[in-house]
């Protein structure tokens, strides 16, 4: 192989470790709680990705999770979409 290809590999392996290194002092920056917390309210992972996290808990709007209308064009109606808002994420970090 080129000297090219390894200088591009190595590279790409350089910023893919220092993006790991990045979320991993995140995480541990947050609490076990914040995380626990930000696990119960958003749901199972398939919510998360596919933004359907629900922002409304028992007939009332949680601040907390940012809420949304998405137009589905598989069934060609409006619903309802949600994330965990981004000052609840930003006040996770401390």
């Amino acid at each position: 192989m080129s000297t090219v290809l390894y200088i591009a590999l190595a590279l790409f392996f350089l910023i893919l470790g220092g993006v790991f290194l990045a979320f991993l002092l995140a995480a541990l920056k947050i609490g076990f709680e914040r995380w626990r917390e930000a696990s119960h309210l958003s749901g199972p992972l398939k919510n998360v990705f596919f933004g359907e996290v629900k922002a409304d808990r028992d007939g009332l709007r949680d601040a907390r999770i940012a809420k949304g209308k998405v137009w589905d064009k598989a069934t060609k109606k409006w619903r309802s979409q949600g994330k965990l808002s981004d000052d609840y994420i930003k006040n996770m970090v401390r």
